[in-house]
């Protein structure tokens, strides 16, 4: 009987033991990039992805600190631009296809101003199906899109600046 129920469980077990050992790893589940990294955000709330890099900052474990001569790196959003670019357009002349995208500038200095990474862009894009026949969802579909693209900016940002901060500081050592 125990060698019954050895062999019934025996499959999630390996199947366990095989997902473990290729390395996979869901999205955001790793938290140690950014671990002892700490991070000035200027003026964050004034652009939508600006808003949202503090929740890409705390999902790698750095912090954000409240004064820049805390920081190892000052992140300051220069630019933020959405366009919406019509790429096909039905027989009524409306549009049927677009492309999406959200650029956001940025730069990262240090406390005392030296430039750590000069100014550059992060950019996301997506093509959106306008569809025609069903009117009722095109603006909240485009919505969802553009917040999903703003957070995809801000954590790929974040990615950035963890990676540079961690050559410098490699560099030094």
């Amino acid at each position: 009987m125990k060698v019954n129920k050895v062999s019934r469980h025996l499959p999630w077990v390996l199947a366990a033991v095989q997902l473990a050992g290729c390395g996979f790893h869901l999205r955001g589940s790793e938290t140690s990039d950014g671990v002892g990294q700490k991070l000035y955000i200027e003026s964050p709330r004034s652009t939508q992805v600006g808003s949202l890099i503090p929740e890409a900052i705390a999902q790698t474990g750095a912090l954000v600190v409240r004064k820049p001569a805390e920081a190892k790196g000052v992140i300051r959003i220069l630019k933020e631009t959405d366009e919406r670019r019509t790429m096909s357009l039905n027989l009524g002349g409306r549009g049927n296809l677009f492309d999406l995208y959200t650029r956001v500038r940025y730069e990262v200095t240090s406390p005392t101003g030296e430039i750590i990474i000069p100014p550059q862009d992060v950019e996301v894009m997506r093509e959106y199906f306008n569809n025609q026949l069903q009117p009722i969802g095109q603006g909240e579909e485009e919505l969802l899109l553009r917040s999903e693209m703003e957070r995809e900016v801000a954590e790929s940002l974040i990615r950035r600046v963890l990676i540079e901060l961690s050559r410098n500081s490699g560099d030094k050592s």
